[in-house]
């Protein structure tokens, strides 16, 4: 039995600071408790409430109505933004006269928009079209007709404004936070095209969504339809249920089922920023007819204005903004050390960070860090928070905090923790007999081979248990079941990958996350505020719960700021920022189009080239006051200050350059003794590179002066001494790296090319400080150390690994170190030494004598004598220089430091602004145009070829990859299998592991792939045609023969989910290109891939749950 501390910070109202307090809460006996008003299952009594809102109602009725009049006469406020506070018909409405007055205020509006607020909780702008006159910019007055669409509830004040915002004939934004009910609005544009005898189309970004978006729709409006890449329902329907890549298809298709399309509805429409994805909805808002109003469904986002005015511009009608910013259902956020017993609260209910609870979270995090792990890596963390999970899952169940979703951001991950929770039985007899029958009647349809899977075989007990797991490496009909199972209530925990927070709407009571740390691809990174925000907007449910949770697991491997945490609880979604780039097929398929279509115009119609003209301005503005900052910056003897830094920089270069030669293994390895004094470059970005100056604005004039006898030559000068960063150390050991170690883990950045100093280990005694001023080293756990001078009294001796290349200087001079330094009184005694030593040698003669290149290190080309020659030369100009023993030497480098600065910036300034106000992308799309007239795929009159026609119909990215293989003939002695292993290469997104090796056939097929893709990429200038990879050929090569799943397990990495979808993902590409083929009267090639495609349509493939 577990006790876990809840601590919470109560504001009481006869105080005026903040007063925290501990509850001891067992987390088998009592809930967690927050505040006074909290009922025994820790929800806020419906007696305080009512209190509360009776008081707030009878004070501020009548000053209410009285303020509503007097906004709506207040006209237009600083920003051009007409404002008034009309309110639904059950509370006080304006008098007539201040309706009117409204009206003409409204009709004085430019084309800055409109604004309302309503009750605080909505706020609603309308966007117009420059060219709409001032007189028709009237506001949204509430719609009084029959509705298109009969609800079973009262829609919140947002939902009624976009309403009337859609029967006002507009398009509209809904931003609001996740579960806030903002399908509504969805289902009244269907309602709405139905009722006037139009279609309506619900554009998803994930298929999945688009699953459960026509499930829901089709249980409200009878007949659906669903067209994916995989699956087409009911095409025909009134409403129709895409992916929005389909929808892009069907719209350059100019497909028949669009022309009576008057409502189409894009959800998650925040995918706009997707980088590779986003440029799909520019393309179908571009190319949706004229008389087409949009939907857009988001999450809250800052710029959602900004959207607007785009919308408003492109397709020449107004575009309402409606958004609100607060939750149906509050949410509580709590942090837990993992291995930790105790849950703080950081944010209540009032969405306040409590920033003890905070304070306290991060500080217990990193004792238990130190406490039980002290020699923590990420595994090690990995495991603390595996078991802790268990207990927390076990706390939520018994205190009726479930459903409850707990983020990971691995696979491997989900699958760990969820197979931890082995212990753990959180459901009824009833419950399991339920699961039992939903899961018996999923896998009833698939075949006896298939039900034995693994993936479905291991599932059936962990789902008994009310344990789920659900990521993108499942099968279809394992996502299907955790996705039911969960709506229904029956699993008490999903462990899944952050794609389920992404649109998919399963909404729990609890969001756990396992860690705020996740790998994008190329290193561990935070989450950003607008991710954290994504996920944790899953927890509560409206109208069911009270309250949501939010707990996070602070697992301890990489240490978290409060600022980072503060940015991540309090942060809002990402704005809107385009996406939009130009790909050959957009260009073929926009000249295509009937009538043809300008790719320019498209591209000065895009957001991008919208945020870019409307960030001119501002840019300007900046530029402007930039360079007047810059002006005003007066340093006296400018030039002599200019010719200085110009000798630091020379020095730093001349250093860098010649450190390389003096830590040549077979020059410098002799002289590795212990005690031997030698100077270290403390970071790797230093080491590997030839440092910039610093910051000299930074230091102060005392630690100039102190800093040129800790740096063990005078003469150069303290600032010198700053710019080079180097510290005394002294030698311990030293060791030789194994080859797999050759890249040390402490490496901050720099070159990757292979130098023999890189593989060597100097241990040396070191003055650091963990939390102090000085140069960062990396060490191997990811933390980080400072290096300060010998000398310094706040340094804590440790002895500390660097590489060799990091030696900076080897001094003639031994000090005596002990050989045992675990004590630190042996280290502070040989750091004492080295300190001493520094500085009587530095008065003695005013440096610290260093060993001599050429008589002692054995280095004798003239390049390396020459370079040393050049350093002194530096040396000597710093030491003779006008201005080396001015007093304000530093403040005059930094201001100059400061006006070069501004300058750089006034001038990156000025870049932009001419940027701005250029069209983006012409000389791009001027080389597309040119490499397809090439190709021959267009004609120079801009008209698309019959080839060009092939590469159109071909919705792949390799498509004009696809066409030239088509078209010189080599596909057409391939046989069925040949073909799929080709034709494999399209739809790989990764390319193949080091170890993998391929076939002499395959190998073969591969290189002529290849070969075309490298011809057409070197006449295309880049890669736009798409890449080719050879990951998945023998795979698809053993399926083709018969392999089952379970075979093709062993020889691969890829999980079953993972498999399936590679296969359709294929057997889609072969559909494509045979109907292509077939109306391109190819008949010979499209029969024999029709042959490959039935060898692959088998057994799970063919299964679409």
């Amino acid at each position: 039995r577990v006790d876990w501390t809840v601590r919470h910070q109560t504001r009481r109202r006869t105080h005026t600071s903040a007063r925290g307090r501990s509850v001891q809460a067992p987390w088998r006996a009592r809930p967690l408790r927050g505040c006074d008003n909290l009922d025994s299952r820790g929800r806020i009594s419906r007696c305080a409430v009512g209190s509360y809102l009776l008081a707030v109602l009878r004070s501020s009725l009548v000053g209410r109505a009285v303020q509503r009049c007097r906004e709506c006469r207040a006209g237009m406020d600083a920003t051009g933004v007409a404002r008034s506070s009309d309110s639904r018909p059950e509370l006080e409405r304006p008098s007539k006269v201040a309706r009117i007055g409204m009206l003409r205020d409204a009709a004085e509006a430019y084309a800055g928009g409109q604004m309302q607020q309503h009750r605080q909780t909505c706020m609603h702008e309308i966007a117009w079209p420059s060219e709409t006159p001032a007189s028709v910019r009237l506001p949204v007055l509430p719609y009084t007709g029959a509705p298109a669409f009969q609800f079973s509830f009262k829609p919140d004040a947002f939902q009624t404004k976009a309403i009337d915002a859609l029967e006002a004939g507009h398009s509209v934004l809904v931003a609001a936070h996740t579960s806030s009910g903002k399908t509504a609005i969805a289902q009244y544009a269907v309602g709405m095209a139905l009722r006037n005898g139009a279609r309506a189309i619900y554009a998803s970004p994930l298929k999945a969504l688009s699953h459960q978006k026509h499930r829901e729709l089709a249980d409200m409006f009878g007949r659906v339809g669903l067209v994916t890449g995989e699956v087409a329902i009911d095409p025909e329907a009134p409403c129709v249920v895409v992916t929005t890549e389909v929808l892009r298809n069907r719209l350059y298709e100019q497909s028949d089922t669009l022309q009576r399309v008057s409502y189409i509805v894009f959800d998650e429409v925040h995918y706009i920023s997707d980088p590779d994805r986003g440029v799909v909805w520019e393309e179908c808002i571009f190319l949706a007819a004229p008389h087409v109003r949009f939907v857009f469904l988001s999450a809250t986002v800052p710029n959602g204005m900004e959207f607007a005015l785009w919308i408003a511009q492109t397709r020449r009608h107004a575009c309402s903004v409606v958004a609100t910013t607060s939750r149906p259902t509050p949410v509580q956020h709590y942090m837990l050390p993992a291995g930790g017993n105790s849950l703080y609260r950081v944010v209540g209910e009032d969405q306040a960070v409590d920033e003890h609870g905070l304070a306290s979270a991060l500080a217990a995090a990193k004792r238990t860090t130190l406490e039980h792990q002290p020699a923590s890596g990420r595994r090690a963390n990995r495991q603390a928070v595996g078991q802790t999970l268990p207990k927390l899952v076990q706390m939520l169940v018994t205190m009726r905090y479930d459903p409850a979703l707990v983020f990971c951001f691995s696979r491997q991950e989900v699958e760990q923790h969820a197979l931890g929770m082995i212990g753990l039985d959180l459901t009824s007899n009833s419950e399991k007999e339920m699961i039992s029958c939903i899961y018996h009647n999923a896998v009833d349809c698939l075949c006896p081979e298939d039900q034995r899977l693994p993936q479905l075989s291991n599932l059936l007990p962990m789902l008994m248990r009310g344990v789920g797991i659900h990521h993108a490496g499942l099968l279809l009909a394992v996502r299907d079941i955790v996705e039911e199972l969960f709506q229904a209530g029956l699993l008490r925990v999903v462990f899944t990958t952050e794609t389920l927070g992404a649109g998919l709407h399963m909404p729990a009571k609890t969001v756990v996350f396992s860690g705020l740390h996740k790998f994008d691809g190329s290193s561990w990174r935070m989450l950003t505020p607008g991710e954290y925000v994504q996920m944790a907007g899953r927890a509560s449910r409206r109208g069911v719960d009270d309250c949501g949770l939010v707990v996070v697991l602070l697992d301890g491997s990489v240490e978290i700021m409060a600022d980072e945490a503060r940015a991540r609880l309090l942060g809002s979604s990402d704005p809107l920022q385009s996406r939009f780039r130009l790909s050959y097929n957009m260009v073929l398929n926009l000249l295509r189009h009937r009538p043809p279509i300008d790719p320019g115009k498209m591209v000065e119609s895009s957001f991008l080239q919208f945020q870019m003209k409307r960030s001119a301005s501002q840019l300007k503005e900046q530029a402007l006051t930039l360079q007047a900052q810059c002006d005003s910056v007066v340093i006296p003897d400018q030039p002599m200050v200019q010719e200085y830094v110009a000798l630091l920089e020379r020095f730093c270069r001349l250093s860098y350059e010649l450190r390389a030669v003096v830590t040549q293994p077979q020059c410098s390895l002799p002289f590795l003794q212990p005690g031997r004094l030698v100077r270290v470059v403390p970071d790797q970005g230093r080491a590997a590179q030839a440092p910039s100056l610093p910051d000299f604005s930074a230091y102060s004039d005392e630690q100039v002066a102190a800093a040129a006898e800790m740096f063990g030559n005078m003469g150069v000068g303290g600032l010198a001494a700053i710019a080079h960063g180097g510290v005394w150390a002294a030698v311990v050991a030293f060791e030789q790296l194994e080859a797999q170690q050759d890249c040390l883990v402490g490496e901050s950045g720099g070159s990757t090319a292979r130098n023999p100093a890189r593989s060597f280990l100097v241990d040396v005694l070191v003055n650091t400080d963990d939390n102090g001023q000085g140069s960062p080293q990396h060490r191997n756990d990811g933390r980080q150390l400072c290096l300060l001078p010998a000398a310094a009294s706040n340094g804590r001796p440790q002895v500390v690994s660097v590489l060799l290349s990091q030696v900076d200087c080897f001094s003639s001079v031994r000090v005596y170190i002990q050989k045992d330094l675990r004590k630190l009184e042996a280290r502070q005694a040989g750091m004492k030494s080295v300190a001493l030593a520094v500085s009587r040698l530095c008065m003695a003669s005013g440096q610290v004598p260093s060993l001599d290149l050429a008589e002692d290190m054995k280095v004798k080309d003239s390049a390396s004598a020459k370079l040393a020659g050049k350093l002194e030369h530096a040396e000597d100009c710093l030491r003779s220089h006008k201005l080396s023993g001015m007093s304000s030497l530093r403040s005059c480098v930094a201001s100059l430091q400061h006006k070069l600065l501004l300058q750089g910036e006034a001038k990156a300034a000025d870049r932009k602004v001419r940027h701005a106000h250029s069209i983006v992308m012409a000389k791009e799309l001027d080389k597309m145009l040119q490499a397809l007239h090439k190709l021959k795929l267009i004609e120079s009159n801009g008209i698309v070829t019959w080839k060009g026609q092939v590469a159109v119909n071909l919705h792949t990215p390799n498509a004009l990859v696809l066409t030239e293989m088509i078209f010189r003939g080599m596909f057409d002695d391939m046989n069925a299998q040949q073909l799929l292993a080709a034709c494999s290469c399209f739809v790989c997104d990764g390319a193949p592991p080091a170890a993998m090796k391929l076939g002499e056939q395959l190998a073969a097929i591969f290189s002529s792939v290849e070969s075309v893709a490298q011809r057409l990429n070197k006449t295309a200038h880049d890669e736009c045609t798409g890449r080719v990879y050879p990951t998945h050929m023998d795979l698809v090569l053993r399926w083709s023969k018969g392999s089952r799943i379970p075979e093709l397990l062993k020889m691969t990495s890829l999980y079953e989910g993972d498999i399936v979808t590679t296969m359709k993902r294929l057997d889609g590409l072969l559909q494509n290109i045979i109907c292509t083929l077939q109306q391109d009267m190819h008949s010979c090639l499209a029969v024999s891939l029709a042959e490959a495609r039935r060898s692959i349509q088998r057994d799970v493939l063919m299964n679409n749950t």
